[in-house]
């Protein structure tokens, strides 16, 4: 019926890239998986430069209230867990997230006596009508208007417009403390992410000679608050330190 087509990938690294070669696949389908592989946005970056023009969409990336499988055991996915994932994949570039939550993924329908550890993916038992009260949920409504509002679909992950003081050669450690920002061809309209382990400076560069305005933007919440108001000089500016340890989203635009 002219739909778009497309699977549901494996959970593996590098990110799978099968049935590229096949006329009906429209758009990546991945699986970032539960905690049981590393969750790092490089991986996704290499995969979008490996197929270009592609569309991505994560869908299936750590679970709210998920047991999650990681090498130093298994624990409970909170909100705070999935909305890194959410937003660290479209501010590399993703069109879209699936959001999910264990109880409903899986039709719990009662609560059991006991915790199973046997049940990988719900040892604690989380039921649907739990699942379906998730405070993720309600996040990712409000970063689906964020980013709807902040004009994401004339962006593009920009990695080359700002310079750190990072001390870290791997990408995947360096990726921990630095803002990923999303840009539109000119930069004039800004997205950054930042995560709770972001704490290095950060300056901006190759913006207009124009006035900007910086405002916060609360992923928990939905609130704005004020930032700055500047003039980059010779193209730069220093970004503000986050509001507190948490992760949060700045938008910056000309006015």
């Amino acid at each position: 019926y002219g739909t778009l087509q497309t699977a549901h990938y494996t959970n593996e690294r590098p990110y799978a890239d099968y049935y590229f070669d096949e006329g009906w696949f429209d758009f990546t389908l991945n699986q970032g998986g539960h905690g049981d592989l590393p969750i790092y946005a490089c991986y996704q970056r290499e995969h979008m430069k490996k197929h270009p023009g592609k569309p991505f969409i994560e869908g299936e990336e750590m679970y709210e209230f998920v047991s999650t499988l990681e090498p130093n055991g298994s624990r409970l996915c909170t909100a705070d867990m999935m909305r890194r994932c959410a937003y660290l994949s479209v501010q590399n570039g993703a069109c879209g997230y699936t959001y999910g939550a264990q109880g409903i993924w899986d039709t719990v329908l009662e609560k059991p006596e006991k915790p199973d550890p046997r049940n990988v993916f719900n040892r604690l038992g989380i039921t649907w009508y739990e699942a379906i009260e998730g405070e993720g949920a309600v996040q990712m409504g409000l970063m689906k208007e964020f980013y709807e509002r902040e004009h994401f679909s004339a962006m593009r992950p920009d990695y080359d417009c700002f310079a750190s003081s990072l001390p870290f050669a791997d990408p995947m450690i360096a990726e921990l403390y630095a803002p990923h920002i999303l840009a539109n061809p000119d930069r004039t309209e800004l997205i950054a992410y930042y995560l709770p382990t972001v704490r290095f400076p950060a300056v901006l560069k190759g913006l207009q000679a124009k006035p900007y305005r910086a405002r916060w933007f609360d992923p928990r919440t939905g609130a704005y608050t004020p930032a700055a108001e500047f003039t980059p000089e010779d193209g730069k500016w220093e970004m503000p330190v986050k509001p507190d340890e948490k992760d949060w989203v700045l938008k910056i635009e000309t006015v």
